[in-house]
């Protein structure tokens, strides 16, 4: 069960060794992972490198053991401690105009392992081939960010090879599995967004440039961003809404109105609403250079074309939420997890049988309204 990045996409030459354009791939800078919108840029079309994806949950996975040899008389069987994987590597994306998503890729290959025998002689071996090299039927990623691409000067980016991947030296071994092993398995887990496929959106047109006197060297490769914590008071003292706003107040264990009735959805879909509703606020937000959330409602829906393969083409779910900010109150520094975890509760606090037959309701604090409707409609007939 090894995953690690594939290196098919077809690429021409050009640029020097350390470019972060060289052969038309575009490496981007890891710290995409640090914000729940993430934004890059390239000259459409292009190749993009992702850097390896944290994940907040851990995967154990079972080395094979391996019966071997000693003397040419003494077999024995080696028995490996298993392996923690906390990042996960992410296929090159070729980025036309349009969309695409990225995927895991695979490899046919376990890393190795050194083991020591009686005497002290040292050895290093690895299965003969993966027994599974793909993720299995009943796995699930935690969902993605949705990666905002725009055309443009190729940005946030580092240069080649900066962090592994299989077209990369390495001083393991160049054995396709070992390529990444060593930067996969057992690291420091590192908080990533609570992100099954990662979405994209594209607009036409750079980022806003940044002023003369801010502009980074031409020949830097690294562009270095304003983080928010730069910005911050350093006095210590927590952030308060202005005068007069009240502040949202968001209770532990918070108990929705649910609508039990109704047309029915399944949770899968109104999570993917409720994550791109609570994603969209925060990169308007950001677009904007604020922070914060005045009164207002924020309202998405979604359409799913029926499973039901009679209907499918004439039928579909509609999936819709809303968040509103009542007059008087200031989210002061929203947060999109806060966002998409209030929704949640009405998710997974109403009908409460299993993923099927969610039918939404409301969730009401003092400064901030949460409401799932789930409905249907009919597809006009061409």
């Amino acid at each position: 069960m090894i995953w690690s990045i594939d290196f098919d996409a077809t690429v021409g030459g050009g640029g020097d060794a350390n470019s972060t354009i060289n052969d038309n791939l575009v490496w981007i800078d890891p710290k995409i992972w640090e914000t729940p919108t993430p934004n890059v840029q390239c000259f459409f079309p292009c190749t993009l490198v992702l850097p390896l994806l944290p994940t907040e949950t851990l995967t154990t996975i079972d080395y094979p053991r391996i019966p071997i040899t000693v003397a040419d008389s003494i077999q024995s069987t080696l028995a490996f401690s298993p392996i923690t994987v906390t990042e996960y590597a992410l296929s090159t994306m070729a980025i036309p105009t349009g969309q695409a998503q990225p995927k895991l890729s695979t490899t046919t290959a376990w890393p190795q392992s050194t083991w020591t025998d009686d005497l002290g002689q040292s050895y290093s071996t690895q299965p003969t081939g993966a027994t599974i090299n793909f993720p299995p039927r009943d796995y699930q990623l935690a969902y993605m960010p949705t990666l905002h691409v725009r055309n443009g000067v190729p940005s946030p980016t580092v240069s080649k090879c900066a962090f592994p991947a299989l077209s990369c030296p390495t001083s393991e071994s160049s054995s396709l599995g070992n390529a990444l092993w060593g930067s996969l398995a057992k690291r420091p887990v590192r908080k990533s967004p609570s992100p099954n496929n990662i979405q994209l959106h594209f607009w036409e047109g750079p980022l806003e440039t940044p002023d003369e006197e801010e502009a980074e060297p031409e020949q830097c490769n690294i562009k270095q961003e304003e983080h928010e914590d730069d910005n911050q008071d350093d006095s210590g003292e927590p952030d308060v809404p202005e005068p007069g706003a009240e502040p949202p107040v968001f209770p532990k264990d918070p108990k929705p109105g649910c609508y039990n009735k109704g047309n029915p959805g399944n949770r899968a879909s109104l999570v993917k609403v409720i994550d791109e509703t609570c994603n969209d606020i925060d990169f308007s937000l950001s677009v904007r250079k604020e922070t914060d959330l005045e009164p207002g409602i924020s309202k998405n829906t979604l359409r799913v074309n029926s499973t039901n393969p009679y209907l499918k083409d004439a039928v579909y779910m509609e999936y819709n939420v809303w968040v509103q900010i009542k007059e008087g109150c200031l989210w002061k520094n929203f947060d999109f997890y806060e966002c998409a975890r209030q929704f949640k509760y009405i998710v997974d606090k109403c009908d409460t049988k299993g993923e099927n037959n969610k039918h939404g309701g409301i969730l009401e604090g003092n400064c901030v309204k949460w409401r799932i409707d789930v409905g249907f409609g009919h597809n006009l007939l061409q």
